[in-house]
This record gives structure tokens, sequence and C-alpha cells, in this order.
């Protein structure tokens, strides 16, 4: 792995377009200031992919034929660079949330159920936190926020 300092907002639009989330919901970006993080593009991007890739699963999963919403935010202080992301897809309930990071868990068949666990491998490798708010039919809210390095 190559590790360097990173603007997480480059490994955005990067992320939309590897998951084609476009082609089942409104995607809104709105890349904030951000410090730097010392990472490995690869691993960020990889983390961020999983998230955007759920929220438009969730998306698709929604009995609905309305276009669903993926909003993505970034925005940062000295010491922390923090990503949010937001879809309007079918949720989760609690029990899906409290088992959604073991491995191989996949609340939906046909998943392998690795994704959310390698996300909140790299988020805890990095010395990060992540967090998710949801509920059935409410869509789902997660954050993430990595160390950032001092100017």
């Amino acid at each position: 792995m190559s590790y360097s300092l990173l603007d997480i907002n480059d490994c955005i639009e990067k992320v939309v377009t590897a998951t084609q989330a476009k082609d089942v919901a409104t995607v809104e970006v709105d890349c904030g200031d951000v410090p730097d993080i010392f990472a490995s593009r690869t691993e960020i991007c990889l983390m961020l992919e999983k998230v955007v890739e759920n929220s438009a699963q969730a998306i698709q999963e929604k009995e609905e034929d309305d276009r669903g919403e993926i909003r993505i935010a970034t925005s940062g202080e000295s010491d922390k660079a923090s990503i949010t992301i937001i879809d309007n897809g079918v949720g989760m309930s609690a029990d899906v949330r409290e088992s959604m990071f073991e491995p191989f868990y996949a609340a939906t068949n046909g998943r392998a159920g690795v994704g959310l666990t390698s996300t909140n491998y790299l988020v805890e490798k990095y010395g990060g936190t992540i967090s998710v708010s949801s509920m059935p039919g409410g869509g789902t809210v997660t954050r993430i926020s990595l160390p950032g390095m001092p100017e």
C-alpha cells in the first residue's frame, strides 16, 4: 500500500462513478474544506465506495418507483475530516444495525456481508469513527470521521 497526504474530496467523484450510484439515484455532492489525511488513496476510496454501494442498493430495494437520493458531504476542522452520506433507501431495523459490522452478515440474500465490515476495519485502522443512524423506511445516515494532519 502506498500512503500519502490525501484530500478525501478527491475520492468522492471517483467513488460515485465506480458505484454507478447516479444510475439509481440523484447524487448531490457538497465538498467542504477538509484537512488532508495520511492514508492510502485505494483504501479510503474503497471505504467510501462500500457505503455508497449500500446506499444505492437500499434505494433499489424500495418498492416505490421514484428515483432515490444520495447526498454526500465533507467538512473538516483542523484535526478532523468528516464525511456524511445520506440516502432515502429502505433503511435498517435495530437488529440489522446491531449486526451490520459483523463479518459475513448480510441482511439481504445475495450479498457477501463484507462491505461494511471492511469499511469499519479501515475507519478503525486510520483512527477514525463511524456511526450509522437508520430506521425502516426512513433511509440511512452514515458519518465517518478521520483524523486530519495538522497544518
